[in-house]
């Protein structure tokens, strides 16, 4: 089992550095996402914002809430347009083209490289600022994380 997981891990390493060396050619397949991804996340925080200076609760629903609400859809978002998007999105396209074959008859996981080998390290960031909306929220809320009066 733990062999297993090195010889993946090597192979996500491989996959993501391939990756990563083609991105770097065309620097707009990086910086594109990006910044789609974050004015998005933007434009929901000053909608929000701007709906908070009016009112204050939305149902049971005040500031803090909606901004942790924010910040986690936009985690999710992220990870899911990182690992999934590009890359376990398109099975139906390589099924239907003939190049799922190649996937099944290369040594490995055929599910592993459709995951790993077509990542979008653009929305990356994106986690991070999220984390940070969070904790963010959480600070308007008033509420401890960790235990705490």
């Amino acid at each position: 089992m733990m062999e297993q997981w090195k010889r993946n891990r090597k192979v996500i390493k491989a996959l993501i550095q391939i990756r990563f060396q083609n991105l770097m050619m065309f620097r707009f397949g990086f910086f594109g996402a990006f910044f789609v991804d974050g004015s998005l996340f933007f434009i929901q925080l000053i909608v929000f914002q701007a709906i908070y200076t009016n009112v204050d609760r939305i149902g049971s629903w005040g500031k803090g809430e909606m901004i942790v609400f924010i910040g986690t859809f936009s985690m999710i978002n992220a990870i899911n347009m990182f690992v999934y998007f590009f890359g376990i999105n398109g099975l139906p396209q390589k099924i239907k083209s003939g190049d799922m074959d190649l996937y099944l008859t290369k040594p490995g996981s055929p599910l592993l490289r459709m995951t790993f080998e077509r990542i979008n390290p653009g929305s990356l960031p994106l986690v991070g600022m999220s984390v940070l909306i969070i904790v963010y929220g959480i600070h308007v809320l008033g509420t401890p994380i960790l235990g705490g009066p």
